[in-house]
């Protein structure tokens, strides 16, 4: 059972679902296609309903469309969450294939910050870099937490005309 929930959740196009579902964000399938073009629409269909019947996604709303009625979806974190213990089930490959889609999404999400008509990295907030930190095991603790500590007051902020998503992914790792 506890594999069979980190596959479910950890699979590359549910995985790309669920990150373009997150932070609160309500999409349909059409949008989800729209932002996942490498998914053929069959796919991804399948894995949307794959997703709602393990209560990872919900049915946000129904809006009539075109004669049919189009479903937005909202991705149900807390029923997402891999405890210690399911993570420490999964092999040397199945952490090298979900990074790599991770990596991969996050690339294809630069690509499209790219495209835009004009780009002002310093106003839009967009930085990358790598620093090294030496720490210890309680240091690591205590960076983990001051780091959650300062983002968890601006998850709070719901979507609105004068905010913008902003997405902010982090890696930690050690270096030997």
């Amino acid at each position: 059972m506890t594999r069979n929930k980190a596959e479910l959740i950890l699979h590359p196009v549910r995985l790309k679902i669920l990150q373009a579902l997150a932070g609160d964000r309500v999409l349909s399938t059409r949008q989800l296609a729209q932002l996942l073009p490498d998914v053929a629409q069959a796919t991804l269909y399948r894995h949307v309903q794959k997703l709602l019947q393990a209560e990872i996604l919900r049915i946000d709303s129904e809006q009539p469309s075109r004669g049919t009625i189009e479903r937005f979806y909202r991705f149900q974190e807390d029923n997402a969450e891999l405890s210690d213990a399911e993570l420490a089930t999964l092999s040397h490959d199945d952490h090298r294939r979900y990074f790599t889609t991770f990596v991969t999404t996050l690339m294809a999400d630069f690509e499209r910050y790219l495209q835009r008509e004009t780009l002002d990295l310093r106003t839009d907030g967009v930085g990358y870099h790598q620093v090294a930190l030496h720490l210890n095991a309680a240091e690591m603790e205590e960076f983990a937490l001051a780091l959650q500590a300062v983002v968890k007051p601006y998850l709070k902020y719901q979507r609105s005309p004068d905010r913008q998503r902003i997405l902010f992914s982090t890696i930690l790792m050690p270096d030997e």
